[in-house]
């Protein structure tokens, strides 16, 4: 259940992000999600996620390279990374 509130308050704050309401998350937006939204970042420190693995996270996300990601896509992928390591 903890989860399930956890992603969708995630996904919610993808949407404030999006600030070209593409659909998509940049890079660029994802770090200034960072920087800029406090819940967006309290929320990545609680799964362990902080300013420096936003790169990492993106690019393993970011598979065809086209420079964004799905949110839900996003929030899925930080969930199994999360509850795969040791």
């Amino acid at each position: 259940q903890m989860y399930k509130d956890a992603s969708r308050r995630l996904y919610t704050l993808c949407q404030e992000l999006d600030t070209d309401d593409s659909g998509l998350l940049s890079l660029d937006e994802l770090k200034a999600g960072y920087q800029d939204n406090a819940d967006f970042a309290d929320l990545l420190k609680t799964m362990d996620i902080d300013d420096r693995d936003l790169d990492v996270v993106f690019n393993m996300l970011d598979r065809d390279g086209s420079g964004a990601v799905e949110y839900q896509e996003f929030v899925e992928q930080l969930h199994m990374m999360r509850n795969h390591e040791p």
